[in-house]
């Protein structure tokens, strides 16, 4: 019982820290929950990590937010790759095309009527899907 109130504090300022700045958002299932749970956590270990190998006194919303960007910048750059490069005539085309009304080619819907397709898989694609 001892050893506990000894260490507890450590584990309320986690929490703390936890609750400052979190990922969290609205969700219905519990295992969304654990995962934001287990992503401030990380966030948290990584930000002491950085402090310790680097000596560095930044803050952890500094820290946050150049992770933020560092993690973008690695998805964007992936995202960019996937896409693949059509020449100007295609591109033309596919405006003429894309100005009639297709079905919805995703399938999470009724089959809406849309003009829009995704960037990545070029399929008709409704705004509810």
């Amino acid at each position: 019982m001892q050893f506990y109130n000894k260490t507890k504090c450590a584990v309320d300022i986690l929490d703390q820290m936890a609750r400052r700045y979190s990922t969290r958002a609205a969700a219905r299932r519990w295992p969304v929950h654990v995962f934001y749970s287990i992503l401030d956590l990380a966030a948290i270990n990584a930000w002491i990590i950085y402090r310790g190998v680097t000596g560095e006194e930044m803050t952890r919303h500094d820290f946050l937010l150049q992770l933020n960007e560092e993690l973008r910048e690695v998805y964007k750059e992936k995202r960019e790759s996937m896409v693949p490069k059509h020449n100007e005539e295609e591109q033309s085309q596919d405006k003429k095309k894309s100005m009639q009304t297709h079905q919805c080619q995703v399938g999470m819907c009724k089959r809406n009527k849309t003009t829009e397709k995704c960037e990545i898989c070029f399929k008709y694609v409704c705004g509810k899907c």
